[in-house]
């Protein structure tokens, strides 16, 4: 059995993230969560390294050792049947309002015994304490999250105002339950997010946009990350020059009276919905004031999932799963 620390950066995402992640790539688990802490069965060590190669919104995966209350007695006691196999650190984290434990780490590893090496040990465990209970696990994989931050936008060869942070276009790129292989469209694909993040998991990323200066831009950032199998094509997402039929969809459409005129905001948002409706999944964003689940009722789609995402004080957004 393996936990997952996932994010707090959203509520909701981080728990679909994995969800969409784990339905897509393997039969057989069972997945619980606890607040911030998902709990799986049914997946090795191995499935656990290439999932977290997919992953944004989760801080590590790890292998569940014991869980308890978060009683000092109680853990001192279960820690003395942890074997460790070599060197070994203890790390104790806190999550929200949780109790501070003063010398928990130093307690438990006097009962676990061994060596303990905190700059390079063969082994991590980690403490978990959500509220009143106490999860102990050995670390499987961290999630490299600098490895985004490496990759924002004003970072890459081409860059325009406006783009997502990588680490959210990897969670929506992950939410359309792409595979290895697949076809991922991005009908609005300005600088090449979402193209960047599907590449370089494997998925073959196909980019419309309406701007040739936009097209020209995305190639050369697609290029630089190393992504080199790509279709771009210039397009109006309204009357979209390839069928998307059996294809996944992830964009995110402009909106906001900067780029386009208030008149034609709901026409694009509609229009360009009706043309993705062939798409085996969709994952957009609308501002609120546009209720994309109304039109994808009227052509025959549903709305699976929606998320709040606040940009700033005058503008929220909702990102949809529409299926």
């Amino acid at each position: 059995m393996h936990i997952v620390l996932l994010s707090g950066e959203h509520n909701t995402l981080p728990k679909s993230e994995l969800l969409r992640v784990l339905e897509a790539e393997f039969d057989g688990f069972h997945l619980e969560f606890s607040g911030r802490i998902a709990i799986v069965d049914g997946l090795s060590n191995e499935d656990w390294h290439f999932i977290g190669e997919r992953l944004a919104l989760s801080h590590f995966i790890s292998e569940l050792i014991f869980v308890c209350r978060a009683s000092e007695d109680e853990i001192l006691n279960l820690s003395k049947e942890v074997s460790p196999e070599g060197t070994y650190s203890i790390r104790i984290k806190r999550i929200g309002g949780a109790k501070k434990m003063n010398k928990i780490e130093s307690r438990i590893g006097e009962k676990i015994g061994g060596r303990v090496n905190l700059t390079n040990p063969q082994e991590r465990y980690i403490g978990l304490v959500q509220g009143d209970t106490f999860y102990f696990s050995k670390l499987v994989r961290e999630i490299k999250r600098g490895e985004f931050e490496k990759r924002r936008p004003h970072l890459r060869p081409f860059f325009h105002p406006g783009s997502l942070h990588p680490r959210l276009a990897r969670a929506l790129v992950n939410l359309s339950g792409c595979v290895k292989g697949e076809m991922i469209l991005d009908p609005f694909c300005g600088t090449g997010g979402f193209l960047i993040e599907a590449g370089l998991i494997g998925v073959y990323p196909v980019g419309i946009d309406i701007d040739e200066r936009m097209l020209k831009g995305t190639r050369k950032n697609l290029l630089f990350y190393g992504i080199k199998r790509f279709h771009l094509t210039k397009g109006d997402a309204r009357r979209l020059p390839i069928d998307p039929e059996g294809m996944r969809v992830v964009c995110d459409p402009p909106y906001g009276l900067s780029t386009i005129r208030p008149e034609n905001i709901i026409e694009l948002y509609e229009r360009s919905l009706e043309e993705l409706s062939s798409a085996k999944r969709i994952v957009t964003m609308a501002p609120v004031t546009i209720k994309l689940e109304e039109k994808a009722e009227e052509i025959g789609l549903n709305v699976l999932e929606k998320h709040l995402q606040v940009v700033h004080d005058n503008l929220s957004r909702v990102i949809y799963l529409i299926g």
